[in-house]
């Protein structure tokens, strides 16, 4: 199936008001994180969380309103039509389908091949019905978290280790390990 945890949210995106939000909306998260975070990599994410709305509704994507969400008053919470990650996955899909973009499902992801540098020039995959290489000059791993995962929250977040995972039972750090793996450096080891 498609769409991952997103397919299960309730299809809310954030992003900060305007330019004049970002050093705000970075302030918010450093707060909300005991100041145990990257504020480059906040910033980064609500410089760029604007363009991110753009590109979602390009993609097709119609939002139902937005509204303060979580501990801040701002109104950074955009509320997909019909309040589903559905309403998100779908929009995504008919436009990569649009794109002719193949999309694979039952395929795993196990090993990024690296070139002699060290760079990252393609993935090994696996499925039931064979093994795949896919060479490419870029390679993106959007393959969520490790929320199902006790042995990495173990290793990275401790305090959750016992929680309850909210997402999907496939977000057990796949593709964070492949990118291990090939020699990525993580954040709070």
């Amino acid at each position: 199936l498609l769409g991952g945890n997103t397919i299960l949210s309730a299809g809310i995106v954030y992003a900060a008001l305007d330019e004049a939000d970002v050093p705000v909306m970075v302030d918010y998260y450093m707060e909300r994180a005991n100041q145990n975070a990257d504020r480059d990599m906040l910033t980064f994410f609500a410089e760029n969380s604007m363009d991110t709305i753009a590109f979602l509704e390009d993609a097709g994507v119609q939002w139902a309103f937005t509204a303060p969400a979580g501990t801040a008053a701002e109104a950074r919470a955009h509320f997909s039509v019909n309040i589903t990650g559905a309403t998100i996955i779908n929009a995504l899909i008919a436009k990569a389908e649009s794109l002719d973009v193949t999309i694979m499902t039952g395929v795993a992801g196990n090993e990024l091949i690296l070139d002699g540098n060290g760079a990252v020039v393609g993935a090994k995959a696996t499925s039931s019905t064979g093994d795949y290489v896919f060479n490419a000059s870029a390679v993106v791993l959007a393959t969520g978290g490790f929320d199902a995962s006790t042995e990495m929250k173990e290793q990275y977040s401790p305090s959750s280790a016992q929680d309850f995972p909210l997402s999907n039972k496939g977000n057990v750090g796949d593709g964070i390990r492949m990118g291990i793996a090939a020699g990525a450096d993580t954040v709070f080891k």
